[in-house]
């Protein structure tokens, strides 16, 4: 089969398809995420597709920061990991960093019926920008990004 360009052509179809449909408020910027590693972002304003420069994690490490455009961005990453089992599909544990990772995964731990699990992380990018004068948040979005990780410890 073909192979190169299907997720990019998806991407490119939902930014074509979520432009379109904020063309009815032209005055509100709508940020558009892409489907690239750290996440790429597009800028919808004033008729308008343009990309935007920094990446989502980009953003979230410069953070906080003021803008050319006179606005203040702000953004955090969160990451979870999940343990699944490459058979059943079950989760064997799950970490979000809310309590000692040692004290959960005795929690949340099952038998994987000997077998490695799978590690699945999800990196959430939670980015807003606010006007620096007014205090008024312009726009904010939410960006998730999933890593499936093999090798076991033994």
């Amino acid at each position: 089969g073909h192979r190169g360009g299907g997720d990019k052509d998806k991407a490119v179809a939902e930014v074509r398809r979520r432009a379109g449909a904020a063309a009815a408020d032209r005055d509100t910027p709508e940020i558009i995420p892409s489907y690239e590693k750290g996440g790429g972002l597009w800028l919808y304003l004033d008729g308008r597709l343009k990309r935007v420069e920094m990446s989502a994690s980009e953003i979230v490490e410069a953070s906080p920061f003021i803008g050319m455009d006179g606005f203040i961005y702000v953004g955090r990453k969160r990451s979870v990991l999940f343990a699944v089992d490459p058979v059943s599909g079950t989760s064997s544990w799950v970490h979000s960093g809310g309590e000692a990772f040692e004290s959960q995964r005795r929690k949340q731990c099952n038998d994987c019926g000997g077998r490695d699990p799978l590690i699945i992380s999800r990196s959430e990018y939670t980015l807003h920008a606010r006007d620096t004068r007014t205090g008024r948040q312009n726009w904010n979005v939410t960006i998730s990004e999933f890593v499936a990780h093999s090798g076991g410890a033994g």
